[in-house]
């Protein structure tokens, strides 16, 4: 699945560029950080993207990397599941 968490944020630049405790924690669970993007059809800053088994990795990802430091005011995060099709 992919995994979409789109946030404002209320740091600095240089900590904003401090990716370094969420790669960690994504090999540690598995998951694939993609990189951090600017959405232009959404109200949003900034929009990280990650590649995932499930719901579960991303929690443990999240525990991980982000604590009460995050510099998030707030953020929706969106897991995109591979379609089904009924033929299939």
């Amino acid at each position: 699945m992919i995994v979409l968490v789109y946030f404002d944020w209320n740091g600095t630049y240089e900590q904003l560029k401090a990716d370094e405790p969420l790669k960690k924690a994504c090999e540690k669970h598995g998951a694939k950080y993609m990189g951090l993007f600017r959405p232009e059809q959404v109200r949003w800053n900034y929009c990280r993207v990650f590649k995932a088994d499930d719901q579960v990795m991303m929690t443990k990802v999240f525990n991980d990397a982000w604590g009460p430091e995050a510099h998030m005011g707030h953020n929706v995060i969106q897991y995109l599941t591979p379609a089904a099709f009924w033929d299939e």
